[in-house]
């Protein structure tokens, strides 16, 4: 199947990024890019964290999507690029489960974002004065 991009996880070199890069973009294969979205939690790279965006938000297969917002739920926690994939599939994603797992990640890297994606919920309004406070 896609043992050489599953290898590629232990490989170090400069070029090994950009090919993950590209099978998790580019592979026509669901399950080569599946495979390449898990080498890239071994790695680390700029290269890598915008595939796996791009990745996130617009890949046709549900578990190659869900795989990817699983893979930059490991991202650091400050990266606001990830902050904003991860915000675009808990809102967008047509599939209740990617969402959730999106909504999950979110509440992870930021608590009060656990509700993203949630209806609001109502405005609070004040309870009327008691008859005794009437007077």
């Amino acid at each position: 199947m896609s043992t050489n991009r599953a290898a590629l996880r232990l490989a170090d070199a400069p070029e090994v990024d950009d090919r993950l890069a590209r099978a998790i973009t580019g592979d026509r294969d669901p399950r080569v890019r599946a495979a390449a979205i898990f080498a890239a939690g071994f790695r680390e790279g700029d290269a890598l964290v915008e595939a796996l965006i791009r990745t996130a938000t617009g890949d046709a297969v549900e578990y190659v999507r869900g795989d990817a917002v699983s893979a930059l739920r490991r991202q650091p926690a400050t990266s606001s690029p990830v902050h904003e994939a991860l915000a675009q599939a808990a809102a967008h994603d047509p599939k209740l489960g990617i969402r959730r797992l999106a909504r999950e990640a979110l509440s992870e890297r930021s608590p009060g974002m656990a509700l993203l994606g949630a209806p609001a919920p109502p405005t609070a309004r004040p309870l009327p004065a008691s008859p005794a406070r009437r007077r």
